[in-house]
């Protein structure tokens, strides 16, 4: 493994030719996931660094869902330049699989872009019911989803390695995805109780025009 981190810049030998924690790897030791090491790679290497709030949470999910299912996502309605940023993602994820492999380390490290579009539409605003029509995911699916990028999200804006602009805008994005069901986590008989409140509304609506 420490070939591994030596590769990416994590560690480096110091006067007494003992290994000692670079800036990447201080970075990386606040990161609880399993693929915190392309997560810090991604973050240290820029590549988050012209996005926005949102964006950068969207972009950020492709490593951090875990589907119960084969995947099918697609990208189709994601804006080009997240789809451009999954893509820098992919590229990285794909070099830390192979220098682990390289050093005998059978892991894995998994790019599933089912999330990209739902966290970029409830950033922006989404309501539930529209959100779930948009997308392929079930309620609960989403829900815990979103909490697992949302306590990534924690994680980076407290973490002291991260830079001062990217806390911020983790920090925004938390407030801008970590709402409604999001935030109370409701039961799935709650989640329709909104639905039919959303329905509601939109009728009333309708009925004032």
């Amino acid at each position: 493994m420490l070939n591994v981190l030596e590769h990416f810049g994590q560690i480096a030998k110091d006067s007494e030719s003992e290994y000692r924690p670079t800036e990447k790897g201080m970075l990386t030791a606040y990161i609880r996931s399993e693929n915190d090491l392309a997560i810090s790679t991604v973050i240290s290497e820029g590549i988050l660094d012209d996005l926005s709030p949102v964006e950068i949470a969207a972009a950020l999910s492709v490593l951090v869902y875990e589907p119960r299912r084969n995947s099918q996502g697609t990208m189709d309605n994601v804006p080009k330049n997240i789809k451009s940023k999954v893509r820098n993602i992919q590229s990285i994820a794909g070099e830390v699989e192979h220098i682990q492999n390289i050093e005998g380390i059978n892991s894995q490290v998994s790019v599933e872009v089912d999330m990209v579009l739902v966290v970029w539409l409830w950033g922006n605003g989404s309501t539930w019911k529209k959100l779930v029509q948009d997308t392929n995911l079930d309620d609960g699916d989403i829900i815990r989803a979103m909490r697992r990028i949302i306590d990534l999200l924690h994680q980076l804006k407290n973490n002291p390695s991260l830079n001062l602009e990217t806390q911020q805008k983790v920090s925004s994005a938390i407030g801008l995805l970590d709402r409604d069901l999001i935030t109370i986590n409701l039961q799935e008989e709650k989640v329709e109780a909104l639905e039919e409140d959303e329905l509601n509304q939109e009728q009333e609506i309708e009925a004032e025009i």
